[in-house]
């Protein structure tokens, strides 16, 4: 057997053999400590191999394994094949972490000791995803008996605040109900959406879409999503309607135990070019009936009525929880250069109930600059922007950012992920959005997937871009090696940005960006160099604190 500690910016993959791990690695207070575990071993027979591993991190630590599975890549990219890219054809990936068992003990030496059984479940590279949470000074690993070198951890008094930036993932409740087996809104759903919630945060998401009616995304034209609204909406005999709020209040709830900052509310308007409604299902009686959607056009006089009662009764409602600040409408979803005119029409309807919201909508066409409150630009349609001296306040990526850009695909390299925090602080972005946190339908959602073999939305989209968490047994939830990638991201930023108020913005910049070339397409560098970056931004902060120690 041969076994290494690999650093937590590398995919390994079953037929190569990983770079070891630099070892002497810093971390801020509240940070975790992540490395890898890999290795090789021939199975023999029919015998079963285990890695018995055991890792020692100090009195104070908890440690925690996930086994790094394969997944089936079957769309690495569609046309975007740069050097960002780790494969060129279907192929399988690490990507799933799935919890291991821990035991925990502790010898006469009071030394304690995390022990786990990692199932060697293919021929090749096996791995497993170290945490460490308040680690020591020395973390020792050993896989079957061999010791690997130890890890030296030096840790810094500084506790970094979450990121200064708006991070929104659309949130598909409708994958959930489905995937875990429940029915919409019981008690087992809310546990699941719970949990993703949870694993969300983790990754620093503190934004999320809230369905009080349906969302109006990634439906074919004609037909209808599974519904997920929270509000119970009733149509009274006087033609007004009443709106029952108690699972929105759950739901807002549920937001604010776990630390999301703020929401967004449904499109209001079909996606690509607002020419329908959002659907919507109204009670009428003892009977509830699917109402509006593909066949109301968005300027027809009924959904205006609706409308002028809906929109000031959520704004009201959702005022009372929030922040007016935190919450984000939208009229529809990337509207194309020839919708133009539809979006003009549906804008209008909703553009007197909506004033004084923050209304953002995402988009690639400049055209539309004018007519969106806040434009969330695509990060392959930057330089258009800025060639008409437009700097983007939020951006985006989705299925079509693939050449020489950040994205969550898991074909693509680790820098690929992560490089996306450096890429936000320089250029002072106030929010990014991504659409798929958990998005477990086909293309369109005409059906669903197994996400454990299609993680392409049947091939619409690439491998990785519909989800970034997978669904776990019994309503838990299995983490992605992508999702501890981006996470990492989004943690940079959040260093840069209390590094510029300890050093200043320029010297942060002389530290992510020397050669002055970082841009969301430009500017890359490998993965150990971004990781000698933030180990030189972590020294900078120790370097600080201890003078402003000396001078008190």
């Amino acid at each position: 057997m041969e076994a290494l500690i690999v650093d937590e910016l590398t995919k390994i993959l079953p037929t190569q053999r990983p770079c070891s791990g630099e070892l002497s690695r810093t971390r801020l207070s509240n940070e975790l400590f992540q490395f890898q575990i890999a290795w090789n071993e021939s199975p023999q027979g029919i015998t079963r191999i285990t890695a018995p591993i055991t890792i020692s991190a100090g009195e104070g630590a908890t440690v925690q394994c996930e086994e790094a599975m394969l997944v089936p890549v079957s769309t690495p990219y569609f046309t975007g094949d740069d050097d960002g890219y780790l494969i060129s054809a279907p192929a399988l990936v690490s990507d799933v972490l799935r919890p291991l068992s821990m035991n925990k003990h502790s010898d006469e030496d009071e030394v304690t000791t995390w022990l786990c059984l990692a199932p060697q479940r293919h021929q090749g590279w096996n791995s497993v995803w170290v945490t460490v949470l308040n680690p020591g000074e020395q973390i020792n690993v050993t896989v079957a008996g061999i010791a690997l070198p130890a890890i030296k951890v030096t840790t810094i008094p500084a506790t970094i605040p979450e990121p200064d930036i708006v991070n929104t993932r659309w949130f598909h409740c409708d994958s959930l109900a489905h995937v875990a087996g429940v029915p919409v809104w019981s008690e087992d759903h809310w546990q699941v959406i719970e949990n993703q919630m949870i694993a969300a945060r983790r990754m620093h998401v503190n934004c999320l879409l809230m369905p009080l009616w349906t969302p109006p995304l990634d439906t074919a034209p004609g037909q209808r999503r599974m519904p997920t609204q929270l509000l119970d909406i009733t149509r009274e005999g006087d033609g007004r309607y009443s709106f029952d709020t108690s699972r929105a209040v759950r739901w807002l709830n549920l937001v604010k135990k776990h630390g999301f900052s703020a929401i967004e509310i449904p499109h209001i308007f079909t996606q690509w070019g607002a020419q329908a409604c959002a659907q919507f299902y109204i009670r009428d009686g003892h009977d509830v009936h699917p109402t509006f959607g593909w066949e109301t056009p968005a300027t027809a006089p009924e959904y205006r009525t609706f409308l002028e009662q809906l929109i000031p009764f959520v704004r009201h409602f959702l005022g009372e929880h929030m922040e007016p600040s935190s919450l984000y409408f939208h009229i529809s979803d990337e509207p194309a250069e020839d919708n133009v005119d539809t979006y003009v029409a549906a804008r209008a309807q909703v553009l007197d109930l909506l004033d004084g919201c923050q209304v953002i909508d995402a988009l690639s066409d400049v055209a539309y600059h004018e007519l969106v409150d806040t434009a969330v630009v695509a990060t392959d349609a930057i330089d258009k922007f800025r060639a008409n001296n437009i700097e983007p306040e939020w951006v985006y990526y989705c299925v079509c950012q693939e050449t020489r850009l950040a994205n969550q695909f898991i074909a693509q390299r680790p820098n690929r992920h992560r490089h996306i925090g450096f890429q936000l602080y320089k250029a002072g972005t106030r929010g990014f959005l991504q659409w798929g946190y958990n998005f477990y339908n086909m293309q369109l959602s005409t059906g669903y997937v197994d996400p454990f073999w299609e993680n392409d939305a049947g091939g619409g989209f690439i491998s990785g871009d519909p989800f970034i968490v997978y669904p776990g047994p019994e309503g838990q939830v299995w983490e992605s090696i992508r999702h501890r990638m981006v996470g990492a991201g989004f943690q940079d930023l959040a260093v840069c940005q209390y590094a510029e108020k300890l050093i200043g913005r320029d010297a942060v910049l002389d530290i992510i960006d020397p050669d002055h070339d970082v841009d969301y397409a430009h500017g890359w560098v490998p993965e150990r160099e971004l990781i000698r970056r933030r180990e030189r931004l972590n020294l900078a902060i120790k370097t600080h604190l201890q003078e402003q120690a000396k001078e008190l």
